[in-house]
């Protein structure tokens, strides 16, 4: 599975492994043309013990009846190459039916997360959202997993199915046609949990955990409308076409594209640039007192 971080992959990682039956492992942001099993940030087990997750007694790579690996903020071409398929059977085994799973959130509710968790001073992923630099790169991101989406790349090459994060949270019909896609027997799942991944929810942490349901995620762009930095996302074209293509326009966000006047731009980067800078205060404190007691 592919996704870029706050795009709510661990939900529906989540939704798939409680989908399936039998021996379990997913192996969470697993690096490109390395061993998933040697090199990943996490791993959730179900019916296989921890000292036979990877190979048994013998040396031999383990049965399971499923097997997920993610991937996390990676260009698509590093993941999916000649190279990483030539070593897909030494590294994992063989399968004996693969799926490319590609997961996308609408890019205002996507950007609203990531920048929410700037506040927090919680480093929890390599690329920041904090400056033009940074801001234009995930823009770029964004837009080669949209592209992917839509079928204008076809990188993801094995039985691929992309999921709409927005979709899948909203519409249990839509669950029961990627249950199918996926080869796995539908039955209504209450969405609980919030991740053990990371900080959770950027907004609602782990508030919502046991309810996760609940949470308003569709709505994350509301509390950034008035920055300026996060309006700025909004005015790449591309962007917006692709996120209308694939989500349809999000109610309401039309007043991001809408101009602000010089005193609201001032205002309003003061009062969202504060709590950022807090949080990024917060990081470095945190990072100093840990390499002090190191």
């Amino acid at each position: 599975a592919v996704n870029l971080g706050r795009s709510g992959s661990h939900a529906v990682i989540n939704w798939i492994i409680n989908l399936s039956s039998g021996k379990v492992c997913f192996l969470n942001s697993a690096e490109p043309s390395k061993n998933p099993f040697l090199l990943h940030a996490g791993k959730d087990l179900k019916g296989i013990d921890e000292k036979n997750f990877y190979r048994g007694k013998n040396g031999e790579i383990t049965n399971k009846d499923l097997l997920i690996y993610s991937y996390e903020e990676n260009e698509l071409p590093e993941i999916f190459n000649d190279e990483c398929e030539k070593n897909h059977d030494k590294l994992v085994g063989k399968s004996g039916k693969r799926y490319d799973i590609l997961i996308l959130r609408d890019p205002f509710n996507f950007f609203a997360s990531r920048i929410k968790l700037e506040e927090y001073g919680i480093r929890s992923m390599n690329i920041h959202v904090i400056d033009e630099k940074s801001k234009k790169f995930m823009i770029k991101f964004w837009k080669e997993y949209a592209r992917e989406y839509l079928g204008y790349t076809n990188y993801l090459k094995h039985n691929k199915v992309v999921i709409s994060y927005n979709k899948w949270f909203t519409d249990e019909n839509y669950k029961k046609l990627l249950a199918k896609k996926l080869g796995l027997k539908y039955r209504y799942l209450e969405d609980k949990y919030v991740s053990q991944y990371g900080p959770g929810s950027s907004f609602d942490r782990r508030k919502f955990d046991g309810q996760a349901g609940k949470m308003k995620v569709l709505e994350r762009w509301k509390a950034f409308k008035d920055f300026p930095f996060y309006r700025s996302i909004f005015e790449d074209n591309e962007l917006i076409e692709l996120s209308d293509k694939i989500f349809g326009r999000i109610k309401g966000t039309k007043i991001l594209l809408e101009k602000q006047k010089s005193w609201e731009k001032v205002l309003y980067t003061i009062k969202f640039k504060i709590p950022i800078i807090k949080g990024r205060v917060r990081y470095y404190l945190k990072k100093a007192l840990y390499a002090f007691k190191g």
